[in-house]
């Protein structure tokens, strides 16, 4: 373009940036590299991006860094009253997100990096505790999120206290911590369902965890649903998993190990698949006092048991196939030792 300012022509030079690609091919797979760093709340937040704008692949990444994201904070916003409250709980992030398109084949949306979770404590709408966790650590693989694919290199929950509890009724607390909420009327102009309409199946997701740890957790489990309450605490409590998958036939490894405020001890060790879910494995329990279940069978006997400690060995197998949950337990070893019993009294509960 030309211009005429006072007797000079000045000459001004618009630059086609696509006709450049054209003239240097290779600036095609330049990458343009946007940034940006804010505090947010008090919450550090830095987002770094790579991207090929002019390349066939559209080939772009992104960074996503959070550091302690005050989770509370943000709680007003989930649209489902809660009968809970959250104290605390910090979100990390170390997040790499990739956009990528292909010719031949559907693009791909792929994920990995870190998740951490640190502080969380949570109680009920009475103040009474449910969860503390000092800490929930989750490293992510190359996933496809478009492709239903999640690869999780390790989840290591530690220390987590949670406290479960079965009401009067036998309902579980859990069932009511998010407020039920009434079914909007239905519209009488609404046409019936024929069943006409179809659907495309969904793909089921491909999941597989290489190492999960639960470390020194802390569970303390009170049913009040018997004429008499019992409370048993499991701590420490570890769980180990290993090669976690989804897909049909894998199995994973599992290792359990438990101790319980009465000195019992629990070991589960095995293999677990998800299709069709299956354990094979052996269970061993150590110094069980019957006594101190009886609240769960104790009306079926004529007598009460005083005293006595039970150990038990066993193979188990369990699984669902296309039926019935089936379980079956062989070559069983039991060990019953001091066991004193006394005649119960017809008009006296049991103890």
């Amino acid at each position: 373009m030309i211009t005429n300012t006072g007797g000079r022509d000045v000459v001004i030079r618009m630059l086609d940036p696509v006709r450049g690609m054209v003239h240097f091919p290779y600036l095609v797979e330049t990458f343009v590299q946007p940034a940006f760093a804010a505090t947010i709340n008090g919450t550090k937040l830095a987002i770094q991006g790579r991207t090929k704008p002019f390349a066939d692949s559209l080939e772009s990444s992104i960074d996503v860094n959070l550091a302690k994201v005050d989770l509370p904070y943000y709680l007003a916003y989930v649209p489902v009253k809660l009968r809970l409250a959250l104290r605390s709980a910090f979100l990390d992030t170390r997040l790499k997100v990739t956009f990528v398109q292909y010719r031949d084949r559907a693009p791909r949306v792929d994920v990995s990096g870190t998740l951490a979770l640190s502080a969380l404590d949570v109680v009920d709408d009475t103040g009474a505790p449910l969860v503390k966790l000092p800490l929930l650590d989750v490293a992510i693989g190359s996933s496809d999120l478009l492709s239903n694919k999640l690869s999780i290199e390790h989840v290591l929950c530690k220390s987590l206290v949670a406290h479960v509890r079965r009401g009067k009724r036998g309902d579980m607390q859990l069932q009511h911590l998010v407020a039920a909420e009434a079914a909007p009327a239905k519209s009488p102009s609404a046409a019936p369902d024929t069943g006409k309409a179809t659907k495309a199946a969904a793909t089921p997701w491909f999941v597989q965890v290489r190492d999960v740890k639960l470390d020194d957790a802390h569970v303390v489990y009170v049913d009040e649903a018997n004429p008499r309450p019992i409370k048993i605490t499991l701590a420490p409590l570890n769980v180990a998993i290993r090669r976690f998958s989804t897909a049909k036939g894998a199995e994973a490894t599992i290792a359990l190990t438990a101790t319980t405020d009465a000195k019992e001890s629990l070991d589960i060790e095995g293999r677990l698949a998800i299709d069709p879910f299956t354990f094979k494995g052996t269970v061993t329990a150590k110094g069980l006092p019957p006594a101190r279940y009886t609240p769960y069978y104790g009306a079926f006997l004529a007598f009460d048991i005083r005293q006595g400690t039970l150990d038990v060995a066993a193979p188990v197998e369990l699984g669902v196939n296309d039926g019935p949950f089936a379980l079956v337990v062989s070559g069983a070893a039991i060990d019953l030792r001091d066991l004193q019993l006394r005649r119960r009294r017809p008009d006296l509960e049991p103890e």
